[in-house]
């Protein structure tokens, strides 16, 4: 039974999302941040290793995960995770996926966010970051990049910071 108040996670979620999955959101909503940051990159209970690669593969990080947490929070990873006919589902063993498209610590600071709720993001990272966030879908991770943006802004980046704005079309910096 899902509860009728969904505050933590942005409703257009939920039209993707499975009814097992919503029902993990909730349950991780009342988690300590400490136990869910245990279960990011901890072999012992992850059901998916993600590697992320630069263009060459010159720099490679490999993290285990979670396929429900990160599908509580993206509907990009429910469906590739939770799709019926994804050979993802395979339960017997652990799931690998790469990702080839987003900066290694970039990613690092996302899975750490969909873990703990915490932003731990630095201005040179902050555009990746943000690609991450919208190419996952994780509204919630893209209106926080817009308020660091926002509390960062002033005359020495205002250009870079508008650019970035239009390109991920983050309407209150642009406003700005």
């Amino acid at each position: 039974m899902l509860p009728t108040s969904y505050n933590y996670c942005p409703k257009q979620l939920f039209s993707s999302l499975s009814e097992t999955v919503l029902q993990l959101f909730f349950w991780k909503q009342k988690m300590p941040s400490y136990i869910a940051k245990g279960l990011l990159n901890n072999e012992t209970y992850a059901d998916v290793l993600i590697h992320v690669t630069t263009l060459g593969e010159q720099h490679k990080v490999s993290t285990f995960a979670n396929k429900a947490i990160l599908a509580i929070h993206s509907p990009v990873f429910d469906a590739l995770f939770f799709n019926n006919d994804s050979k993802n589902n395979n339960n017997d063993s652990i799931s690998t996926i790469t990702i080839d498209d987003v900066e290694p610590t970039a990613f690092s600071a996302f899975l750490h966010f969909l873990y703990s709720g915490e932003l731990d993001i630095s201005a040179d990272l902050i555009q990746s970051f943000t690609m991450c966030a919208r190419k996952y879908q994780v509204q919630t991770l893209i209106e926080q990049c817009e308020g660091y943006m926002l509390r960062i802004l002033n005359d020495s980046n205002v250009f870079t910071l508008l650019a970035q704005a239009l390109h991920f079309e983050l309407h209150e910096l642009e406003k700005k």
